[in-house]
């Protein structure tokens, strides 16, 4: 996995990593934050992970542990 991460202003974690060699964007709680259920975002044919990183960040900053793989094609 290799991930580049950014800190948002609430001090959730955002990261752009891989998932079985498909690029995908990863939501992390703040320590600060309560955690809650893991949330798993998978687009249709006309999109690709990207499209998800607002509510990657939304999810995060909520307590969740966010995942958004590319899938394009598959």
């Amino acid at each position: 996995m290799t991930d580049t991460r950014t800190e948002t202003p609430r001090s959730d974690v955002v990261c752009a990593t891989t998932i079985a060699g498909f690029p995908a964007l990863r939501g992390e709680p703040a320590l600060s934050t309560p955690r809650r259920r893991t949330v798993a975002l998978l687009h249709g044919a006309f999109a690709d992970h990207l499209s998800f990183g607002r509510w990657v960040e939304r999810l995060a900053a909520a307590g969740h542990e966010t995942w958004a793989p590319a899938r394009r094609g598959r």
